[in-house]
C-alpha cells in the first residue's frame, strides 16, 4: 500500500524528489521517514533528484579576487554600479 501511495504521488508531482513526496505520505498519515520513502524510490526505479553543483567562491580566505577566464558564452558576469548625478537620474526630464 505504501508503495503504491509513493507511485501516486510521484506520478502526480512529477518534478518532487522522495523528500517532498515523503512529506506528503506523512500528511497522509503514513509513519516514514525519508530515508525508507529513498530506499523504496530506488527500488521501484524512480528517478533521483539531481545534484547542484557547488558554485566555487569568487575570493580568497585573504579577500583578494580571484581572476577567472571566460570559457564559453556567458561563463562570467561582472556588474559595476557607478551613480551618475544627472537630471534624469534625479527625475528632471
Amino acid at each position: 500500500m505504501l508503495r503504491l501511495a509513493m507511485i501516486r504521488l510521484a506520478k502526480q508531482y512529477g518534478h518532487y524528489g522522495y523528500r517532498k513526496v515523503a512529506e506528503l505520505l506523512r500528511v497522509e498519515g503514513w509513519p516514514v521517514n525519508h530515508k525508507k520513502i529513498e530506499r523504496l524510490w530506488r527500488e521501484e526505479g524512480l528517478q533521483l533528484p539531481r545534484r547542484h553543483k557547488k558554485r566555487k567562491r569568487l575570493y580568497h580566505k585573504d579577500s583578494s579576487i580571484i581572476r577567472l577566464r571566460p570559457q564559453h558564452p556567458n561563463h562570467i558576469w561582472s556588474i559595476d554600479f557607478l551613480h551618475v548625478s544627472s537630471p534624469i537620474s534625479m527625475g528632471h526630464f
